[in-house]
């Protein structure tokens, strides 16, 4: 039997304390220190603020206070149209009503700006979806002119969520933007004090802009750059130290400047011209501790005077190759040897025995500051003669990590005859597969002395990944670990593979491990299960 709950005296009293607050109408919130009411807010959705002004008598000041503006146009006009449809239980809206919505955040922007037009902002976002004939169109600029003239520390700008439209062109990827339909900054000599700037999908000229002597921090993504080089782009901010570039467009030589730049990080992700995914780099960055490149395919590329280059990563994805591409990618590497970390995608690895004999015997022993690498690979034939250069050059290697990549194939190699594109086969890769490492195991002094971890990604047990696991474990006279984080198959995650019998699976795959030949006496062998984390 469940009894009621009767009041008690503790009960009686808390209600009798709320009654006589109600009573006096004593405002508590009022009393609090504004130093914390703004801290409050930081965890409040914006468009909540104003309606605080109705609780106390102290919000009500606070919008025109508070350090944190964030005006997203998606979020307050979908608040918009939920209340309307509570209202009037419609799910569809005319297109009048959503000129309506914008018109009602065009103001409700006006409003907030005209509040802080006068106070301290320490970080503002404004996003929204430009077009040209959008109702609010002749109000960006002024909105963006506010901004760019405050005292603000951190500045995000955001003209569109909507991504830019790819097409193949002759095997090549090619941004085609509607450059009409881009919104372009005003072209102002602004001389803004954040220190971080983000800046999406809009196009500039940066010669127009004045200096930025605090930015510390700049982030563009899906931006086109019409004109400048990187280092008069950068030559206006003094103190940059870190360059975010993604999916930006740029031009021909961009990345060309014989100049020192003072950049230390250093992120190039998917960059192309306006009629290629591929540009050149000719720089020299002294002071540069993290590079990361991502792209479909490698053009000249010097990068000059990495002698304080911590970690490297070069993650390029084309599906075609020519000879000239094994080229670059080496010599891109020599110049980033003083790093001590490095990344590279199962392209590189495939591509780089193509190179010229005279660049290979640079790239043999260069790595010298080298302790940790991470290769992507697909356990193709292609990548065997890439993956035993790398340790070549790599004499002090003492960490390598494999990650399985499933979606890795040979890459096809092209090349122009009688003004045709035909495939042919590299003699790179003219030999038998399953005796090559067993005869490629001369000048790799890292599995003679250094190499102590081997961690192999994405392990399933399949014979191409364990023949190289064996000829590592065989080679490596002083390795200490071998951790396996492995991936079963998605059929032992059905009905049918009961977790009984995915442990055997598990079992079998560390005891086949287990049983391989080691040259080493001390190697331990751990197993672990591969952490998904929620997107």
């Amino acid at each position: 039997m469940v009894r009621n709950k009767s009041p008690t005296n503790e009960d009686d009293k808390s209600g009798a304390t709320s009654k006589k607050i109600a009573r006096e109408r004593v405002d508590y919130i009022s009393q609090v220190p504004r130093a914390i009411l703004h801290h409050i807010l930081l965890f409040l959705p914006f468009e909540y603020w104003i309606i605080l002004g109705m609780v106390s008598k102290q919000w009500q000041d606070l919008l025109s206070e508070t350090p944190v503006v964030i005006l997203d146009e998606n979020e307050i006009v979908s608040k918009m149209k939920r209340q309307v449809r509570c209202v009037l239980h419609e799910d569809q809206f005319r297109s009048d009503e959503l000129d309506e919505f914008k018109r009602r955040f065009a103001e409700f922007v006006n409003h907030v700006l005209f509040n802080h037009s006068s106070c301290l902002i320490k970080y503002a976002r404004l996003s929204l979806q430009y077009e040209p004939r959008i109702i609010y169109a002749s109000n960006v600029k002024n909105w963006v002119h506010f901004f760019m003239t405050r005292d603000i520390e951190m500045l995000e700008l955001s003209f569109s969520s909507t991504p830019n439209v790819y097409c193949e062109l002759e095997g090549l990827e090619v941004r085609r933007t509607t450059t009409a339909q881009t919104f372009e900054l005003p072209h102002q000599p602004f001389q803004p004090k954040f220190t971080s700037f983000i800046l999406n999908f809009c196009k500039l000229k940066a010669s127009r802009f004045g200096s930025f002597m605090n930015l510390k921090a700049l982030y563009l993504t899906d931006v086109d750059i019409l004109d400048c080089s990187i280092g008069k782009f950068v030559s206006k901010c003094p103190v940059l130290e870190d360059l975010y570039l993604e999916r930006c467009s740029v031009t021909d030589k961009f990345f060309v400047c014989k100049k020192d730049l003072k950049i230390k990080h250093l992120n190039l992700l998917n960059c192309l011209t306006e009629k290629w995914d591929v540009y050149m780099i000719d720089i020299s960055v002294p002071q540069l501790t993290n590079l990361l490149i991502i792209g479909k395919y490698l053009s000249s590329s010097t990068i000059r005077n990495t002698t304080n280059l911590v970690d490297c990563s070069i993650d390029i994805h084309g599906r075609f190759s020519d000879m000239e591409q094994g080229n670059f990618l080496t010599l891109m590497m020599i110049n980033l040897r003083n790093c001590k970390t490095l990344a590279l995608s199962s392209w590189c690895v495939q591509i780089l025995p193509t190179l010229d004999i005279e660049l290979s015997q640079q790239l043999h022993g260069s790595f010298t500051k080298l302790t940790s690498l991470r290769v992507a690979v697909g356990y193709v034939k292609q990548e065997l003669p890439g993956i035993v250069m790398l340790l070549q050059s790599c004499p002090c290697l003492e960490s390598l990590m494999l990650e399985i990549n499933h979606k890795a194939k040979d890459i096809f190699f092209l090349r122009l005859v009688n003004d045709t594109i035909e495939s042919f086969e590299p003699e790179a890769f003219l030999f038998e597969e399953d005796n090559y490492l067993e005869n490629q195991t001369q000048d790799i002094f890292c599995l003679q002395n250094r190499l102590k971890v081997l961690k192999i990604y994405g392990f399933m047990g399949r014979n191409k990944e364990i023949h190289l696991i064996e000829f590592l474990l065989r080679k490596a006279l002083v390795l200490e670990n071998l951790v396996i984080y492995h991936d079963l198959p998605d059929e032992c995650e059905t009905r049918e593979s009961p977790p009984s019998v995915r442990e055997l699976h598990k079992r079998r795959m560390l005891q086949a491990l287990l049983d391989l030949p080691r040259a080493s006496s001390v190697v331990q062998v751990y197993e672990e299960k591969i952490e998904f984390g929620d997107d």
